[in-house]
């Protein structure tokens, strides 16, 4: 029996999509573009944060290197990181914001391991701009630095908890329309936040928006909602271009966000809550409009939404079963 789709059909189609993706590529790579930090003289205040906190991870790396820890190393790390301080300063960014704070601190603690090792710390200063050095004697700091963790193995109740709340997590799409505890999905976003990213950048935020009426305008251009029940709360979890360093990390909000969003939908499955992620592979107008609803920036990435909301006592869904555990694990070859 032939197929029902003919293959000149679906050749002419795939050289058609062949040209949209060139100009999605060409979207895609002028918005990072405009929106990373690749110059130390990019000026937002995102742009300097996010190569702040790029150099303060860099050098708690090294810190942590309890058995090759040597003097004076990290210093290119430690002038990159006093050029973005410095730039804070001069560009009127303020002294008291976290990735600032995590600057200062990180040098306080560069500063404590040479000097617990008997090392002169003079290189240091000449390191450091005037206005930065004058910065980190003003007061102590904390927040950056190492911590010493135990490989204690976590207890039995709580591994159970965590393997049995993971397999329970399913995505609810038709709500009762009754009111939900705010303060739940604001735990579940606290809760989020330890989330892992590269380098520590944490280059997310959440857009939260409770009136239906915007909510809907937002999920018709999200086309993938068709419900009669609104969600009492639509998450927008973007990612600020402005915290990647380099064009390697183009892709690096979406992992990153991809990971923080799971951590807040294991948050609302622990707090009952029903919720639902929807893809964000919006066409450019529709783009265009979410962006001006939500008033983000038109070079941040939006990497999904979450629909939130009060679930049933019982709920109709697709089973969506996964594959098995043997088609996902590829075992690597001695080269």
């Amino acid at each position: 029996m032939p197929l029902h789709n003919s293959r000149r059909r679906q050749l002419i189609k795939r050289a058609a999509q062949a040209g949209r993706l060139g100009m999605y590529a060409v979207s895609d790579a002028a918005r990072f573009w405009r929106g990373s930090s690749l110059s130390t003289f990019d000026s937002s205040r995102d742009q300097i944060h996010g190569r702040t906190l790029y150099f303060v991870h860099s050098i708690e790396k090294g810190l942590a290197q309890s058995r090759k820890w040597e003097p004076r190393r990290g210093t290119s790390a430690i002038r990159n990181l006093s050029d973005s301080l410095a730039r804070c300063i001069e560009l009127g960014y303020g002294t008291d914001s976290f990735a600032f704070d995590q600057g200062i601190s990180v040098i306080q603690r560069y500063r404590e391991r040479h000097e617990a090792a008997d090392v002169d710390t003079q290189f240091l200063d000449k390191l450091l701009h005037p206005i930065v050095l004058a910065e980190e004697r003003l007061r102590a700091r904390a927040g950056a630095g190492t911590q010493r963790v135990t490989s204690e193995l976590a207890d039995e109740v709580v591994r159970d908890n965590f393997y049995s709340l993971f397999k329970r997590r399913v995505s609810i799409r038709e709500f009762t329309g009754e009111p939900i505890d705010p303060n739940g999905v604001e735990r579940s976003i606290q809760s989020a936040l330890k989330t892992p990213s590269v380098c520590n950048r944490q280059a997310w935020s959440v857009f939260w928006c409770e009136d239906k009426q915007t909510i809907a305008r937002i999920l018709q251009h999200q086309r993938g909602f068709a419900y009669d029940v609104m969600p009492e709360i639509l998450l927008t979890i973007t990612c600020s271009n402005a915290f990647f360093i380099s064009p390697v990390e183009r892709n690096q909000g979406f992992v990153d966000g991809g990971l923080f969003s799971m951590s807040v939908l294991l948050g609302l499955e622990a707090e009952g809550l029903g919720a639902v992620p929807l893809n964000a592979c919006l066409y450019r107008r529709d783009r265009r409009e979410v962006v001006r609803i939500l008033g983000a920036d038109p070079a941040d990435e939006i990497i999904l939404f979450i629909a939130v909301g009060a679930r049933p006592e019982t709920s109709e869904i697709p089973v969506a079963d996964r594959k098995p555990l043997a088609g996902t694990i590829k075992m690597v070859k001695n080269d």
